[in-house]
């Protein structure tokens, strides 16, 4: 799924139907990925982002 390059504000998805989830240049996007972080930390789910964002919810992102 892509949603790069867009103004999104909040994603309210729980992302874990997808394989690739492109969130990237949407500077103003907030995300709670707790639902899908299980998915992430399996490599089963590779979330492409921005460490600016606002993402919460998976420790296994590399975030400020």
């Amino acid at each position: 799924m892509y949603l790069g390059g867009n103004d999104f504000r909040k994603v309210e998805e729980s992302l874990t139907g997808f394989r690739i989830v492109e969130i990237k240049d949407n500077p103003n996007l907030m995300i709670d990925v707790s639902a899908a972080c299980n998915y992430i930390k399996s490599g089963y789910l590779l979330l492409i982002y921005d460490r600016t964002q606002a993402i919460r919810g998976c420790d296994a992102l590399d975030l400020e």
